[in-house]
């Protein structure tokens, strides 16, 4: 997951700022006038938990290192380090804590900016939301219904769902966290991206064979369900729409308060991933938090775009 209006350097043009607004408002106003006239917002909550074990996310866990090591390890040969060292590339002080996707596509062509957008908004948020919503989240749901009745405190300080969500969210945010660097030449970055979007592919492909061989997981517990999936979209776009505008306000607002050589990313990255959770234990599917993962994705790609 990336941001795009976290630096100085950048430039948001006025329409799409008054874009986002207009959109944050009409949800917010549609969603007060459905609360008024006495109309639901969301389903209920789904209270379906996933069947796999503590053992199942190790193996996930693992998958992805070893797929991240080969990965890199087959790249790695990709990178021409006689050009590398003579590609012009701008100073770390100027970059500060910037995105490796932001760095990649300073001044990159089109065949790198198609390669961003199908890694950055197609596959990243599929999975993210996968290992971290479904696999993460789900299980964590469900071993907090099976000891609750020994921790009977646990409910009265995070009653339902909110504990898995919000610990979900803080490793999500964490892992996000970012300072300024060295400042490494668009090759390394390709072969980096490259890695990384070939591991996400693998390893949920991966993952998926393996709960439904070995946990018997269905679809449906893998949170897909095709007859569902237009209305799924939708709601994934409506909730987007309605955080997007207090999402990027509060990025711009900590980037202006932190020092410049650390990332906003994680404080706003935790709190949009309270949303995402929210999506997905209310649901029990996957397509409504990818599809808000992955416009906020191509939202930050489009700002980027348009402040070249």
């Amino acid at each position: 997951m990336i941001f795009a209006a976290h630096t100085n350097q950048i430039t948001i043009p006025l329409w799409l700022i008054g874009l986002i607004a207009v959109c944050t408002l009409s949800v917010w106003l549609w969603a007060a006038v459905r609360l008024l006239s006495g109309k639901r917002l969301l389903p209920r909550r789904s209270p379906k938990l996933p069947p796999w074990k503590l053992t199942d996310l190790l193996y996930a866990g693992l998958a992805y290192v070893c797929f991240l090591l080969a990965m890199q390890t087959a790249v790695s040969g990709l990178v021409d380090e006689s050009a590398a060292q003579q590609e012009q590339i701008v100073s770390p002080e100027t970059l500060a804590a910037q995105h490796p996707v932001v760095i990649l596509l300073e001044g990159a062509g089109p065949m790198v900016w198609l390669g961003c957008m199908f890694a950055v908004v197609i596959v990243a948020p599929l999975a993210e939301e996968f290992l971290f919503r479904l696999l993460l989240q789900g299980w964590l749901e469900s071993q907090t219904q099976r000891w609750r009745h020994l921790l009977p405190n646990i409910n009265r300080i995070m009653p339902g769902a909110r504990g898995p969500i919000v610990l979900t969210s803080l490793l999500f945010a964490l892992l996000h966290f970012r300072v300024a660097g060295e400042v490494w030449p668009a090759a390394h970055y390709r072969a980096m991206l490259l890695a990384t979007t070939a591991t996400n592919i693998l390893t949920v492909a991966t993952a998926i064979v393996f709960l439904r061989l070995v946990s018997k997981a269905t679809p449906a517990e893998l949170g897909w369900n095709i007859r569902r999936l237009p209305g799924d979209i939708r709601l994934g776009a409506i909730v987007f729409a309605a955080v997007v505008g207090p999402i990027y306000a509060l990025q711009v607002l900590l980037a202006a308060m932190l020092p410049k050589y650390v990332a906003p990313d994680p404080i706003t990255l935790f709190l949009f991933s309270l949303v995402l959770g929210w999506l997905y234990t209310t649901t029990k599917r996957l397509a409504p938090p990818v599809t808000a993962h992955a416009l906020l994705n191509a939202t930050s790609l489009m700002m980027l775009w348009f402040a070249r």
